[in-house]
């Protein structure tokens, strides 16, 4: 079976449609045609076994460096154990951004995409008071001990920042070429943007689609039709209040992840 060299992992809404989009102009790169393969993550996928995963990586030449990525895996409690136990050699990549920036992200991107959600503020007032319902937004940002779990693993993520990767996307381009183990190459389309700030052009397309996820053919068709059924959109500025509160509360993670990178994260107070 052929299986992938390296895993983007995530974090969701940190450029990670954008960096596997470049790599796949690679030409010592292939990258799944779908994004977010969720074979680690979801038990209906991993039921299906690693035949079914390997699949989607039948086509890479093999001269090639395959992979994919699914931003899920970074925070999710099965991968890290999932992901070790079948590639543990492969190459993992995560792209992290400020936990502030990235969890109102996340949240536009849920609310343009249909989700029945509460305002901003109120929602953050809620996940900090304790409502489950809401506290995953907040706990997407908890990276320290996320990688934490990676490593407990004997895995070591290659972590980039978002604020780099949009910075000067060409060094970050070739610092993860160097990572996967392939040449450094001159890719027109490094540091375009994809995945930007969007939402359904048709709630109800990706409904019925949700149904019928279980299906065989379902991830796949579900992802075209997904790149398909989306238009930009730009997000409301958040409050400063809200700012404030959600700073207070990532403020000793982000101290921790300070630590275990040995590197500033210049920003991330504000």
């Amino acid at each position: 079976m052929r299986l992938p060299d390296w895993i983007i992992i995530g974090a969701a809404k940190s450029g990670t449609t954008s960096l596997s989009a470049w790599l796949a102009k690679h030409p010592d790169v292939w990258a799944t045609q779908y994004k977010e393969l969720h074979y680690f993550d979801f038990d209906e996928n991993h039921a299906r076994g690693p035949a079914w995963y390997a699949e989607f990586f039948a086509e890479a030449g093999p001269s090639q460096k395959a992979g994919e990525a699914t931003p899920n895996y970074l925070h999710s409690p099965e991968a890290p154990e999932r992901v070790a136990a079948l590639v543990p050699d492969a190459t993992l990549l995560a792209v992290l951004r400020h936990p502030v920036d990235r969890a109102h992200s996340h949240y536009w991107h849920q609310r343009n995409w249909g989700a029945s959600l509460p305002d901003f503020p109120t929602l953050v007032d809620a996940a900090l008071a304790g409502d489950r319902t809401f506290e995953h937004f907040l706990t997407r940002g908890d990276y320290d001990a996320q990688l934490a779990a990676w490593t407990a693993r004997g895995l070591q993520p290659k972590v980039h920042l978002f604020e780099d990767l949009a910075g000067d996307p060409q060094r970050v381009f070739a610092e993860v070429c160097d990572q996967i183990g392939v040449p450094r190459a001159e890719v027109a389309t490094v540091g375009s943007v994809l995945n930007a700030s969007h939402r359904r052009r048709s709630p109800r397309l990706r409904k019925a689609m949700e149904r019928v996820q279980s299906w065989e053919w379902a991830p796949r068709a579900s992802m075209r039709l997904d790149a398909l059924n989306t238009k930009p959109v730009p997000y409301p500025a958040m409050p400063a209040r809200t700012r404030d509160k959600l700073l207070e509360r990532y403020a000793d993670g982000t101290d921790r992840l300070c630590e275990r990178l040995g590197r500033p994260l210049n920003g991330w107070s504000t």
